[in-house]
């Protein structure tokens, strides 16, 4: 498994990637190490959802990283080309999660995961750190994310009109 650090939450987490895939679908697994506390509203990207996929699953996993009860993180998506400020996505798979308090694995939900279509260029799987934890405490967190190639509605519409 190769190593390398997290694109955005800096020198202080390891970043680790594993990825596999049959059939078609594509399942990639994210762990970062947080050592440092991230501050609320901090966005953390965890895994890209390829160009033409569709997301079919999301596990998000995590060490007790809040030895209090204040710490609530969502789950979605980061669309940098289409509206960077557009945040209407953020908690698209979870919603004010509080797995983070105690440790654990919470699943997306399935109505939500195919709501979002599959689009022409890569997006995020993020995790929004809502609100800051009452005593930090380092730890994992993770994401395990299954996807499966999809025609966008864009690329459907242009394939339509071209016949």
């Amino acid at each position: 498994m190769a190593t390398s650090r997290h694109p955005l939450y800096g020198s202080n987490s390891g970043y680790s990637l594993q990825e596999c895939g049959a059939g078609g679908l594509r399942c990639v697994q994210s762990v970062i190490d947080v050592q440092t506390e991230p501050t609320e509203g901090d966005s953390i990207r965890m895994c890209k959802i390829p160009a033409g996929h569709r997301v079919v699953d999301v596990k998000l996993f995590c060490d007790d990283l809040d030895t209090g009860t204040e710490l609530v993180l969502d789950v979605g998506v980061e669309d940098e080309i289409q509206d960077p400020s557009d945040t209407t996505n953020v908690d698209a798979f979870l919603d004010g999660t509080t797995i983070g308090q105690t440790g654990g694995t919470a699943t997306g939900a399935l109505k939500t995961m195919f709501d979002l279509g599959a689009v022409p260029y890569d997006r995020w799987l993020a995790v929004l750190w809502l609100t800051d934890a009452a005593t930090f405490a380092a730890g994992d967190l993770g994401v395990v994310l299954t996807t499966r190639p999809e025609q966008s509605q864009e690329a459907a519409v242009e394939q339509e009109a071209a016949s």
